[in-house]
């Protein structure tokens, strides 16, 4: 699936093992809600269930949940934890998306 480079930077992390680095929680949040239009909700404490939309999504309709960092980030091993989740919930993985 091609996406504009801008949100294919912010999900390579999420999908390529060897993307190793911080991403600043507010850039993962808009890529969901801005480009791929999730229903993000918050939860207890600083869990947020991630909805994808009904219309359009090509993956499976399941939500997943992650949790808000307190510092700014979600350091590399969160970014890791969320990519296993992303592969188990939709089947991404590297090649799942290219950047134009």
């Amino acid at each position: 699936m091609n996406m504009p480079k801008r949100y294919f930077k912010i999900l390579r992390p999420f999908i390529a093992p060897d993307a190793q680095r911080a991403v600043k929680w507010d850039d993962f949040y808009g890529l969901f809600v801005n480009h791929f239009e999730f229903d993000v909700k918050r939860g207890k404490g600083r869990v947020h269930a991630f909805t994808p939309p009904t219309q359009g999504w090509v993956f499976a309709p399941k939500k997943f949940l992650a949790y808000k960092p307190k510092r700014p980030e979600l350091t590399p091993t969160e970014v890791r934890d969320i990519r296993k989740t992303l592969k188990e919930v939709y089947g991404w993985g590297p090649d799942s998306f290219t950047g134009v």
